[in-house]
C-alpha cells in the first residue's frame, strides 16, 4: 500500500511539472523506487527558457573602439571598424551652447547629426506649437575639420544636458531619443538645404525613448552609429558634402526640453557635445603642409563590424544612457565607499 502511495505521487507530481514546464515527463523503475525523467524539450522542436544567446566574439581592436564608444568622453582614440587597410588620425573634440534660455523661451527641440558636425535648434513658446529648425549650427570639430580634412567619420559621440541654472530655479522636463539624419535636415531651412518644415515639441518628444525632470547633474545620451556612419565623409566650402540619401541614413540625437518659465530669467540649458572623429588631412591643410602622413597599410584596426561591436555592448545593458538616476546611484555607491574607508 505504501509502494503504490508512493506511485501515485510521483504520478501526481510528473504531471504537474508537465504542465509547468512543458515538457515531457517518463516514469522509469528503478530498484526498489521511482524516478522521474523528463526529455528535454529541444527533442521536440520547442525552445527552452534558459537557451543561450549566441555572444558575439571581439578581437582586441574590436574591445578598445568599445571602449572609445560607450565613453566617448575618455575612452581610448583607436581606429574604427573599417572595410579598407587606411587608417586617419583619430581626435577628440569638445564644445558647449546654452539654449532655451531668456524669455520667449519656454522650451523647444534640438537635432544633432553627429558625421555632419552640426546641429538644428528651434525655440518655442508652447510645445504644442510647430517650428521649424535653425540653420546647420556647427558643434565639436566642426571648424577644424571644414579647415584641415579632406574627409572624416564620426567614431563616437555623446551629449550631455545640464541646467544652466541653480537648485532653486531648476525647471521643465527633458527627453533624449535617436533620429536618422532625414529628420535632421528636413527642419533646416530651404536656403541651407533643407526641407525647411515645422514640427513641435510635441511631436519629437513622441519618438523619444526617455523623458524626465531637468537632471540636478547631468543627462547624457551616447551616439549609436550607422553602418553609413563608418565610411568617409567629405568636406567642401565649409560644408558637408553629402548626399540626401547618404544623410538620410546617419544616426542623430535628439533633444526635446519644455516647461520652462519663458522669462526674462530663464538660465536655460546647457549642452555639451563630445565627439570623436578620425580624419585625413587634405592637400592644402595644416597637416598637409606640414608633410602630416596617415596610415595607408597594415592590418585594419578592427575586423570586427559595427554591428558585432553594438550587439557586443547590448549585452551589457544601457550602456548608452546616463540619467539622474544613473547619478544617485554613482554618489550612494561612492559613499558607501568613503564610508568603508572611514571604518578601516
Amino acid at each position: 500500500m505504501v509502494k503504490l502511495a508512493f506511485i501515485e505521487s510521483a504520478k501526481r507530481k510528473a504531471k504537474k511539472a508537465k504542465k509547468k514546464n512543458g515538457g515531457t515527463q517518463t516514469l522509469v523503475q528503478a530498484g526498489s523506487g521511482l524516478q522521474i525523467r523528463r526529455r528535454p524539450r529541444q527533442q521536440f522542436g520547442m525552445p527552452t527558457a534558459n537557451t543561450t544567446v549566441p555572444r558575439v566574439r571581439l578581437d582586441p581592436g574590436g574591445l578598445r573602439y568599445a571602449k572609445l564608444l560607450s565613453d566617448p568622453c575618455s575612452g581610448p582614440l583607436v581606429n574604427g571598424p573599417q572595410p579598407g587597410l587606411g587608417g586617419g588620425i583619430v581626435t577628440r573634440f569638445e564644445s558647449e551652447t546654452t539654449i532655451f534660455s531668456g524669455a520667449l523661451a519656454a522650451g523647444g527641440y534640438l537635432y544633432w547629426l553627429p558625421n555632419q558636425a552640426a546641429y538644428t535648434v528651434s525655440t518655442t513658446l508652447t510645445p504644442a506649437i510647430a517650428s521649424a529648425g535653425s540653420a546647420p549650427t556647427p558643434s565639436a570639430g566642426s571648424g577644424f575639420l571644414v579647415s584641415n580634412a579632406a574627409s572624416y567619420r564620426c567614431l563616437s559621440a555623446c551629449m550631455q544636458i545640464y541646467w544652466a541654472g541653480t537648485e532653486l530655479n531648476r525647471q521643465g522636463f527633458v527627453g533624449m531619443g535617436y533620429s536618422t539624419g532625414g529628420q535632421y535636415t528636413e527642419v533646416i531651412p530651404t536656403l541651407n538645404g533643407g526641407e525647411g518644415q515645422s514640427i513641435s515639441v510635441d511631436q519629437v518628444r513622441a519618438s523619444q525613448f526617455h523623458v524626465e525632470r531637468m537632471p540636478n547633474g547631468m543627462v547624457e545620451i551616447k551616439w549609436k552609429p550607422s553602418q553609413r556612419d563608418m565610411e568617409w565623409t567629405s568636406r567642401r566650402n565649409g560644408t558637408a558634402n553629402s548626399l540626401q540619401a547618404e544623410v538620410d541614413s546617419m544616426t542623430a540625437i535628439s533633444l526635446s526640453v519644455d516647461n520652462l518659465s519663458a522669462e526674462a530669467s530663464n538660465p536655460g540649458v546647457r549642452v555639451r557635445f563630445v565627439a570623436v572623429y578620425e580624419w585625413i588631412p587634405g592637400p592644402t591643410s595644416v597637416g598637409g603642409n606640414q608633410g602630416l602622413v596617415t596610415t595607408t597599410g597594415g592590418p585594419p584596426s578592427t575586423y570586427n563590424s559595427i554591428n558585432e561591436v553594438l550587439q557586443y555592448l547590448e549585452r551589457t545593458g544601457r550602456w548608452f544612457l546616463k540619467t539622474a538616476w544613473d547619478n544617485r546611484e554613482h554618489l550612494a555607491e561612492f559613499a558607501g565607499a568613503v564610508g568603508a574607508l572611514t571604518m578601516m
